[in-house]
């Protein structure tokens, strides 16, 4: 793109576009922001997906109430969930800005892998015969550092996505407290027998 136009003038949202389209591209331009609209489509509903699924796992072991596990009888999936998430999403976007929705999904997304890196360490500690699919390579070096540039990245991010941040994570604290840890149906017995039985 560096090699059409000036790169002072590529500080535009669509710059592929836009510079197809001062080169005279104007159809190539046109297919280039169709792609771009359909790969965030294709964004929206992977994420969509992934979080109903994660909705329809807390309730299904207490932690949401019970009515979000709800399943359609003839295509199992969780249609209840789906719906409120799809609502809730549709508000939560006509009322946030864009950019401060994408900072949120930043943060969450990097305080969630970040997580994954410390789970690896420490199951790697606390139970080194358990049975594994994949076995991450330069452990602890590797997790770590995946860690630090996990870190590196929020501290990047705007005071007030780390606010909105906060505020987010303390509503999730209050309802585990006050609503989740007396409905869960794991415990500590529970959770060392499944442990049991991988391990073997």
């Amino acid at each position: 793109m560096t090699g059409m136009v000036s790169y002072k003038e590529l500080n535009v949202p669509e710059a592929m576009a836009y510079v197809m389209e001062v080169v005279g591209q104007g159809k190539v331009a046109g297919a280039i922001a169709a792609g771009a609209v359909i790969g965030l489509m294709a964004v929206i509903f992977s994420n969509m997906y992934a979080a109903t699924r994660v909705f329809f796992a807390m309730s299904r072991d207490g932690l949401l109430p019970k009515s979000f596990a709800k399943v359609n009888k003839k295509t199992g999936a969780p249609t209840f969930i789906t719906g409120l998430a799809g609502i809730g999403s549709s508000i939560i976007a006509g009322f946030i800005d864009l950019k401060e929705l994408v900072n949120l999904v930043n943060i969450g997304s990097l305080v969630t892998f970040a997580l994954v890196c410390l789970s690896v360490i420490i199951l790697r500690k606390s139970h080194p015969n358990l049975k594994r699919g994949f076995m991450v390579p330069f452990v602890p070096v590797l997790p770590c550092v995946a860690i630090v540039c996990c870190v590196f990245l929020m501290l990047n991010l705007p005071l007030r996505t780390w606010v909105y941040f906060s505020i987010w994570i303390t509503i999730g604290v209050v309802v585990y407290f006050l609503y989740s840890i007396k409905h869960s149906n794991l415990n500590e017995e529970t959770i060392s027998k499944l442990h049991d039985k991988i391990a073997r």
